[in-house]
């Protein structure tokens, strides 16, 4: 399964980018440091899912979100911040974010669900 990461903390990103390729079938098939430029990079590779960091430092995270579900054939997108708010997850869920993680106390839920991610699309598949 491909991941395509957004993630632009320069010592978070690698770090997140291998614990994700540790995983059994998961590719980080790109990490992109910034949200302006990164949909045409999604449109083309067609990630099965786009992790996003939702404190992107040229901000627009909730747009990515918004057009990458727009897209004719959406990945999964999943939202990484370090809030607790419920506020700020239900405006995640309302932008398209098919999950929500805290990046910092639920990373352990976000590797669960791409892996369940991974068994039903082998399921599909066969």
């Amino acid at each position: 399964m491909k991941v395509f990461l957004v993630d632009d903390e320069d010592e978070v990103r690698p770090r997140l980018a291998h614990a994700l390729s540790e995983l059994s079938g998961i590719h980080v098939y790109a990490a992109a440091p910034r949200a302006g430029k990164v949909l045409p990079r999604i449109v083309r590779s067609k990630p099965d899912v786009v992790v996003v960091d939702m404190r992107l430092h040229e901000g627009g995270a909730l747009d990515l979100i918004r057009s990458i579900k727009a897209l004719p054939r959406p990945p999964v997108v999943i939202a990484l911040s370090t809030s607790h708010s419920l506020a700020y997850r239900t405006s995640c869920r309302k932008a398209g974010a098919d999950f929500f993680f805290n990046k910092v106390h639920e990373q352990d839920q976000m590797f669960e669900a791409l892996l369940q991610l991974k068994k039903e699309q082998g399921a599909r598949n066969s």
